[in-house]
């Protein structure tokens, strides 16, 4: 494997090369065997823990951010894909709901949205700022 860019530094050739093979699926330990393979036909000795420190941080960078906090979970790969199949369902099934609402409901909602922040900026200044003092303790 020939690591590129040309006219970068050594760290960056490793974490880019890293980055192309996680993103084309090779797992941690083959990344690390074609690194180590091409870091060492360099003029210069690169450090394992440099070559699985890039491939850590390649990893972390190209796996959503989803899918990381359920392996910390614990969770199998089995069970990921499985939470992944039932999301991908319910995002399918919102926008197919979303898809069949009507332009009339729409516009319902939107006149009701309306009102709505009407009534709240009828308020007094300082309701206003007390409402708005709680939400910001909340989020």
């Amino acid at each position: 494997m020939k690591l590129t860019p040309p006219n970068h530094g050594l760290h960056t050739k490793i974490w880019m090369s890293a980055s192309d093979l996680v993103k084309k699926g090779h797992s941690d330990e083959t990344a690390f065997v074609i690194l180590r393979d091409a870091c060492n036909k360099m003029d210069r000795f690169v450090p394992d823990r440099e070559i699985w420190s890039a491939i850590r941080d390649a990893r972390r960078r190209t796996t959503p951010l989803w899918r990381r906090l359920l392996q910390q979970d614990g969770l199998t790969e089995e069970e990921i894909e499985a939470w992944k199949a039932k999301m991908d369902g319910l995002i399918a099934e919102f926008r197919q709901w979303q898809s069949q609402r009507t332009r009339q409901e729409i516009e319902a909602d939107e006149a009701r949205y309306r009102r709505a922040k009407a009534e709240y900026e009828a308020l007094p200044q300082s309701e206003r700022e007390q409402i708005e003092a709680k939400f910001r303790r909340l989020v």
